[in-house]
């Protein structure tokens, strides 16, 4: 009986002891923050700086917050990209998965632009100087506003195709409108 409570007590010591190694464990990931603080999310059609199109989804979503922080909604609860599985929200920019892979994104944010600094509230005169002869804008229909779209996979909404008209959404992928 003596050696099965010195076999105990043995025992209790040494697992107290495994974890007092002089090494501190390794710190965990640090979570994104809530703002801003990795390489910037640039809207080019295909490819968004920190991601592009046919990554996977939750490595998107992740590079994506490490530029814009938290999500605002994941999953989204409405949808924006008619033909997405799923949508990760922050305000108004979101990302659309097909098959686990990122499919499209879609933007209203003022804040988010091309890397030719096209963003919502651009000129139609600023898109074509930006993008030349690889715009094509294209009419609007009763159910749909004026549209242009250029090289990259690069699509927006507009007012109007007069060269005040101005950029209402920018939008890849399975995120066309509805």
């Amino acid at each position: 009986m003596v050696s099965t409570a010195r076999t105990a007590a043995a025992l209790l010591v040494a697992l107290s002891l495994a974890g007092c190694s002089g090494d501190p464990a390794p710190a965990p990931s640090p979570a994104p923050s809530p703002g801003a603080s990795g390489p910037a999310v640039s809207l080019d059609g295909d490819d968004l700086g920190v991601t592009k199109i046919g990554a996977d989804f939750a490595g998107a979503v992740q590079a994506v917050s490490a530029a814009l922080g938290f999500p605002t909604a994941e999953p989204a609860e409405d949808v924006a990209c008619v033909a997405s599985e799923e949508e990760v929200a922050w305000g108004d920019f979101r990302l659309a998965s097909s098959g686990g892979k990122l499919a499209g994104w879609f933007n209203r944010r003022a804040d988010l632009a091309t890397s030719k600094q096209i963003a919502v509230g651009s000129t139609v005169a600023d898109v074509l100087a930006a993008y030349g002869d690889t715009v094509k804008l294209q009419a609007g229909t009763t159910d749909a506003s004026e549209t242009f779209a250029a090289d990259g996979g690069l699509s927006g909404g507009l007012t109007s195709e007069a060269p005040d008209g101005t950029v209402t959404y920018l939008f890849n992928g399975v995120c066309s409108p509805s």
